[in-house]
């Protein structure tokens, strides 16, 4: 599954994190609904299924405080 698949099978190793933060930014933030993920959020992750899992508490806690 391509969940399990290391950041590093996908290039996206430590120094490919920078890059989609700003990335995932660009794609779920709006001007209504502004969210900021940083690489260092996304660091402690070691696979696919890990970022979706950060993203997703992210998303939340933005939807849930009113950002």
């Amino acid at each position: 599954r391509s969940l399990e698949w290391t950041l590093e099978q996908c290039g996206l190793s430590s120094l490919g994190l920078p890059q989609l933060a700003t990335r995932v930014n660009s794609v779920f933030s709006s001007k209504n609904n502004p969210i900021s993920i940083t690489a260092a959020q996304l660091s402690s992750a070691r696979t696919v299924g890990d970022i979706v899992h950060t993203l997703r508490e992210i998303i939340d806690q933005a939807d849930a405080s009113g950002i």
